[in-house]
């Protein structure tokens, strides 16, 4: 359940992370996890609820070309949107 929860973070579905935050609360309410990803995500969602690859692109600092054509590559093939 942690890995979806992880995923939905890295591509920016953060309606899906929390789904899968809570049910992780729910199945696991003394792991402290959870309750952080449920976190993250709903301050997320208020705060960059339409991230793109254009505005990771534009975001993404300190990193070396090549590599962040990999991270992008990678969100996009995760699924998120241009």
């Amino acid at each position: 359940m942690l890995n979806r929860v992880v995923v939905a973070f890295v591509v920016g579905r953060y309606e899906e992370q929390i789904e899968w935050a809570e049910k992780m609360t729910e199945a696991a309410p003394d792991h402290p996890a959870g309750w952080r990803m449920l976190a993250a995500g709903n301050g997320l969602l208020r705060v960059a609820p339409h991230m793109t690859i254009e505005l990771s692109r534009t975001s993404t600092t300190g990193i070396r070309d090549k590599d962040l054509e990999r991270l992008l590559d990678g969100l996009r093939k995760a699924g998120l949107p241009e």
